[in-house]
């Protein structure tokens, strides 16, 4: 036990008023015999000790009450666990108030609130000469310095929100210590009011210091708070993480949704329902066996038989902690892309043909690509206004009417692939498509050589950098095709070999691109064809020829955190709309509310690829707390005094002194 003002104790000595007071009027009758009264003493015997009850009472209630008052006005506080006295002179308290997304969870009252309720006490039981501060700890952390004024801080309590982010203990018991450091109170003390998740507090971190005005760190007096101590242990189910993957079963426009669930619960969960919602809609819906404490994943597949802009979210059955049931997404499908692919070298041994490696890349996950095969005979009878690319491999000139076809084609806005071999004729290529090549062809060289100067800021290569480069320049090339005269109008090399000569050369006409790649897509030039970068090569140049919009990521952003790093256009997006249609400009201001979140130019234009979805920390969903034992443990590593919730009292003993001082002093008016 200890005192707020130990001094007033000395008042206690006035209880030895009354035992003084009677032991001085104690007379000693002397004894006179009388037979005659001999029968009213055994009367008299009846009554003297009710008399002898009456007196004590008397005295008892005297001494209470002079000794309630000294007490009571000295301010005991019981503390269980101490490791240091309550300082007599002046004390600066911080309240740190944890506002992160696990204190949603509610069981009829939210442990945000409880929290709340526990803070207005704490500022309550405050004495009028310590100063009390507050701070509502999340990733957008707001304070308020220690102060005499209490109705501020109790506004500050009462306004208070939980939010969607994660809580870094550590962090804000800094901050807070910071704001100690501007009180001039000789006491400091912080009290942390949390539901000490495991992910909130890193005990391999040192504990909170504040700085005494000689330079050296004082450990400041810790208590803790545990808004979930009277109830049992937390259990939660979650979606943690949603993966978008092209589908290979379901072929062009399929995709899979792979889900991740989380459960907290002590034992399995059997058959817990999962919802695939899609632009409002529910698509699909399972039943999942959840682990005890453990991981599990759903996949749900699905076809789109459009490219566009799709929206949707994966849901749980809301249990204790609604806010994790729900993953928002945005799925960019992109439209299908029809090819033509002409073999102008066909084989019975399928690695021979011509066509083989192009087909085979073309018909890959995520290429959204519908090809069709044939030789130049069948090919030459094709609307090719029906396709939105021409593949040419290896191919002789065409005739000249065919030629014609293919210059409209490409006019309109078709793209057109030109790779070399044994059967392209330079000349003919040069008289029939003298306006469609980016450069006349000249001879073929046959010299071993090696790509460079690869134009990474283009769509095609823009993936092969870093490690993937490898990939690609390191393919070699033992022939390839000769370019002459200057290149055409709008003509730009992509990449080059090692002589300068052109690699791959594209070229605008009309509405439409040539791209000329001056080598064999087979493997009778090179080794190019069977590196690992040949497929996603192929796959880009029919989405660049095709000038339809590439497949966007899969944007997300946790909570707290602001946009524009997550998105790979940036300068397009000028604001954002989310989901309570509030704009956020996203390139400074963090994002606080999870959901989708839409953007637009500055005309007022939907910039669908852009778009991106705000979700949770995972961490917060693990309800897993850390003991008491191990928060006193840490605390007190740092020479500070822990003390748990149940330790501070919930009422001032002097409030209870006094009633009882008020009590006696009634009794004793009676009795007297």
């Amino acid at each position: 036990m200890t005192f707020a003002h130990p001094a007033m104790l000395l008042g206690c000595l006035a209880a030895l008023i009354p035992t003084v007071v009677h032991l001085f009027n104690r007379q000693r009758p002397k004894a006179h015999r009388f037979a005659a009264i001999a029968f009213v003493l055994r009367s008299h015997r009846r009554t003297v000790y009710q008399v002898r009850f009456r007196r004590f009472l008397l005295y008892l209630m005297r001494t209470l009450l002079l000794l309630a008052v000294p007490v009571a006005l000295a301010r005991p506080q019981m503390r269980t666990g101490a490791t240091q006295l309550m300082p007599q002179g002046p004390q600066a308290t911080i309240l740190v108030l944890d506002a992160s997304m696990s204190m949603q969870y509610s069981t009829g009252k939210s442990l945000f609130e409880v929290g709340k309720d526990l803070a207005r006490r704490s500022l309550d039981a405050a004495r009028t000469k310590d100063q009390v501060g507050l701070l509502v700890c999340s990733d957008t952390s707001t304070r308020s310095a220690p102060t005499f004024d209490r109705l501020k801080i109790k506004d500050a309590i009462n306004s208070a929100q939980v939010g969607f982010a994660r809580a870094d203990l550590n962090r804000c018991l800094d901050i807070a210590a910071a704001e100690l450091e501007k009180s001039p109170a000789g006491g400091k003390r912080l009290e942390i009011i949390s539901d000490f998740t495991r992910s909130a507090l890193n005990l391999n971190l040192p504990p909170p210091r504040v700085m005494s005005p000689n330079g050296s760190g004082v450990a400041p007096e810790m208590v803790i708070k545990n808004v979930a101590e009277n109830l049992p242990p937390l259990t939660n189910s979650a979606v943690t993480r949603l993966q978008l993957e092209p589908s290979q079963t379901l072929g062009p426009g399929g995709y899979q949704f792979k889900v991740t669930l989380f459960n907290l619960n002590a034992q399995p969960s059997r058959d817990v329902p999962v919802t695939l919602v899609i632009d409002h809609q529910t698509v699909a819906k399972s039943f999942v066996d959840l682990p005890a404490h453990g991981t599990a994943e759903k996949i749900f597949a699905r076809r789109f038989s459009e490219g566009g802009d799709f929206s949707g979210e994966v849901r749980l059955d809301a249990d204790a902690l609604p806010a994790d049931n729900v993953y928002p997404f945005f799925l960019n499908v992109p439209s299908l892309i029809r090819v033509l692919v002409v073999n102008g070298s066909p084989s019975t041994s399928r690695p021979d043909d011509e066509a083989f490696f192009v087909e085979a890349a073309l018909a890959a996950p995520g290429a959204s690509v519908v090809s069709t095969v044939k030789d130049s005979g069948a090919a030459w009878r094709e609307d090719f206004l029906s396709y939105d690319v021409v593949f040419l491999l290896n191919v002789q000139a065409p005739t000249p009417e065919v030629a014609r076809r293919l210059s409209r084609f490409v006019d309109g806005g078709g793209g057109l692939f030109i790779s070399m071999g044994d059967q392209v004729d330079p000349g003919s290529y040069n008289q029939d498509f003298p306006d469609l090549l980016p450069r006349a062809l000249w001879l073929v060289k046959s010299e071993k050589t090696r790509l460079i100067e690869v134009d990474h800021s283009e769509f095609i290569f823009a993936p092969f950098i870093g490690p993937s480069a490898e990939s690609l320049t390191g393919s070699r090339f033992t022939r390839y095709m000769l370019m002459e005269g200057a290149s055409k109008p709008s003509a730009k090399i992509l990449a080059s070999f090692e002589d300068g000569t052109p690699a791959v050369i594209v070229r605008n006409h009309g509405r439409g691109k040539v791209l000329v790649y001056n080598a064999t897509v087979g493997r009778t030039w090179t080794d190019f064809p069977l590196r690992p970068s040949f497929l996603p090569f192929i796959q880009r140049v029919a989405r660049f020829l095709s000038q339809k919009s590439e497949q966007a990521e899969q944007n997300e952003v946790r909570v707290g955190r602001t946009a524009f790093p997550a998105l790979t256009r940036p300068e397009r997006a000028k604001y954002f709309e989310g989901p309570t249609g509030r704009r956020e400009s996203g390139d400074s201001s963090p994002l606080l509310q999870p959901g989708l979140y839409r953007a637009f130019d500055s005309a007022g234009r939907k910039v669908p690829e852009q778009n991106f979805a705000v979700i949770l920390h995972p961490e917060e969903s693990d309800l897993s707390q850390i003991p008491i034992t191990e928060l006193q443990r840490y605390f007190k590593s740092s020479g500070a005094s822990a003390f748990g919730s149940g330790d501070e009292p919930r009422a001032p003993w002097w409030r209870w002194l006094m009633v009882a001082a008020g009590f006696a002093f009634i009794v004793e008016s009676v009795l007297s």
